[in-house]
């Protein structure tokens, strides 16, 4: 079993950034393995979060041959402006 498998199974959902910090591997390392056991259809896109400051949708993976979430759409200007007037108070 990969050792991103086996993180999965003891962690439950977990985006690459997550896997990352579990496994301590390079994000190429990262890249590959979940590449790898997503062509072997071990591995599936359960949902996306927007993490960072930036808040890029990220997907996190799941154990499992199901089909992927909808990748959600970009932020409209408007949501931009809410979360920058939230964050300035006013």
């Amino acid at each position: 079993m990969s050792r991103v498998l086996a993180a999965i199974e003891q962690h439950g959902p977990m985006t690459s950034v997550q896997l990352r910090t579990v496994l301590t591997c390079s994000p190429r390392t990262i890249a590959r393995l979940i590449s790898n056991a997503r062509d072997e259809g071990q591995l599936y896109v359960v949902r996306w979060d927007r993490e960072g400051e930036r808040e890029y949708p990220m997907p996190v993976f799941a154990l499992g041959a199901l089909p992927d979430a909808t990748k959600p759409g970009p932020r409209t200007a408007t949501e931009y402006q809410r979360k920058w007037r939230a964050k300035r108070g006013t």
